[in-house]
């Protein structure tokens, strides 16, 4: 059987006022497909998985979360729910590797990941232009000049396609189950792109999404990857930031460092989505948080297959504690807690904000054998009901401060010197 879940930790829009204003935004605010729940006893449900745990399943349908116990469940037809075996089918099939690309084109298709088959169709295009079976897939017609694909109601051949997609205006679209990937590139670079976009998004659900009990998506996400600094909309000398507004990862992928810059942003995007999922979307991510989560997320890119676990041997990790254990005069705890956005794109101050941030989270995470996670998860909880200050902090982790933050340069110091 179901019921609404209580405390409201995942209760949906309530008001016709929040609905009618829905209404207004941007036309990249719009839903996802649906997914299903089958219930042991009744008919199918078509709404969103919101959570899915070892006894209670969320789903959401129309504007109420409702919750099921695992027991009352036949099944749950979403890709969030494939998404970690299509990480792992990615990963056995890197770029290049054509047979493996047509047996993950057919086993999306078999799933009913219809977006990534048609993806993967193309990872096999990219290697095999002749591809037969790939082109009747993705639509594509053959004449005497070979195989062309439409694009924008013009059929193209495999020159013009090319010369297309380095192009901005006519960049290489692809929509997946939870985003919509624009990027202007050569095609092989623009693959690892996307690769890089399903394989980040996967491994930050694993880690955090029970961690933190992060929802699901249900917005579509986008992530613009721009080929050249030209076409690049600057903000702030930054190589990649997330607009909020529309919901959207930027990157200059000419300039960027790697993955991490890419798994920062989309650190950033899926706490954006999350914090607006829950709670009518009253609460948001304290600054530190923020930030400190997003270059964790960055850091794992280098050691992703060992995950948490394995955050110290991170070349990001070992920079950020140096930075912040030889700092003449640190931000004091009651300080971090209360930074804002701002705080991190000053001109100065910045590094050692980040390094902070980074370092705190850091440390809840791990010191003492994982002594503070508990606490950190109540915080973090709470700050979706909007109450992500110092006090709160402080009452949620049942200490001083002062004591706190003791134990705090204590770590980093000690971390910073390689001690174990």
């Amino acid at each position: 059987m179901s019921h609404e879940p209580s405390p409201a930790r995942f209760h949906a829009l309530a008001s016709g006022l929040v609905l009618a204003l829905l209404t207004l935004l941007p036309a990249a605010d719009r839903d996802r497909a649906e997914d299903t729940l089958v219930p042991v006893k009744g008919r199918e449900v078509e709404g969103y998985l919101i959570h899915q745990g070892d006894r209670e399943i969320i789903f959401r349908v129309g504007t109420r979360d409702r919750i099921w116990e695992v027991e009352d469940v036949e099944e749950v037809r979403s890709p969030a729910l494939l998404y970690n075996e299509l990480a792992q089918r990615l990963r056995r099939a890197p770029l290049g590797d054509v047979e493996g690309a047509v047996q993950i084109a057919k086993w999306a298709q078999e799933v009913g990941l219809e977006a990534e088959a048609r993806y993967a169709w193309w990872r096999v295009l990219a290697f095999n232009w002749d591809n037969e079976e790939a082109h009747t897939a993705l639509g594509s017609k053959s004449n005497s000049e070979g195989w062309r694909v439409r694009i924008d109601r013009k059929w193209l051949t495999r020159e013009k396609f090319l010369e297309r997609i380095v192009d901005w205006d006519t960049p290489f679209e692809i929509d997946l189950s939870f985003h919509e990937i624009r990027a202007s590139s050569l095609l092989e670079d623009s693959l690892a792109a996307v690769d890089a976009t399903v394989l980040t998004f996967d491994m930050l659900y694993r880690e955090f999404g029970g961690l933190f009990e992060l929802p699901f998506p249900q917005k579509v996400m986008e992530v613009h990857l721009h080929g050249d600094t030209e076409s690049f909309p600057p903000m702030n000398r930054r190589a990649a930031y997330f607009r909020t507004a529309e919901n959207r990862v930027v990157c200059d992928c000419s300039m960027w460092e790697g993955l991490s810059t890419l798994a920062h942003e989309l650190m950033h995007q899926l706490l954006s989505n999350a914090y607006q999922m829950v709670d009518d979307g009253r609460g948001s991510p304290p600054g530190w948080f923020d930030e400190g989560l997003a270059e964790i997320a960055a850091a794992l890119v280098e050691v992703e297959a060992h995950g948490l676990s394995s955050l110290l041997e991170t070349e990001r990790a070992r920079i950020w504690l140096r930075i912040h254990a030889q700092a003449e005069e640190p931000y004091e705890l009651s300080r971090v807690l209360n930074f804002d956005q701002a705080q991190f794109h000053a001109v100065d101050g910045s590094e050692l904000a980040y390094a902070q941030a980074f370092t705190l989270v850091l440390f809840l995470l791990q010191a003492d054998e994982g002594t503070y996670v508990e606490g950190f998860r109540a915080f973090v909880a709470s700050t979706f009901e909007g109450k992500g200050s110092g006090t709160h902090f402080q009452n949620a982790m049942d200490m001083k401060l002062e004591d706190l933050e003791a134990r705090w340069i204590g770590y980093v110091q000690a971390r910073a010197q390689g001690d174990d």
